[in-house]
């Protein structure tokens, strides 16, 4: 596995980690924007074009719904799915 692809799923996992706090810390959201953007021009740069769908620029939303709902634990249907 090359370097840029591992940065580039390590900076997935980062921004992930960071979406599903339990509190949620409203100056960071700028910065977490950015965090998205980069994540995504590193994935871009490393993934074929084909393996770009609408759930990858999802990423963009979840941070913006972040920002105007709150918490993500909060919303998430896993509990009651299971």
């Amino acid at each position: 596995m090359s370097k840029g692809c591992q940065m580039s799923i390590i900076c997935l996992c980062h921004v992930f980690k960071k979406l599903c706090v339990k509190i949620v810390d409203p100056t960071t959201m700028g910065e977490l924007k950015k965090e998205v953007a980069i994540c995504i021009v590193i994935l871009e740069q490393e993934f074929p074009p084909y393996f770009f769908d609408i759930m990858t620029r999802l990423l963009v939303h979840m941070v913006e719904e972040l920002e105007l709902c709150g918490p993500v634990h909060v919303r998430w249907m896993y509990p009651i799915e299971r």
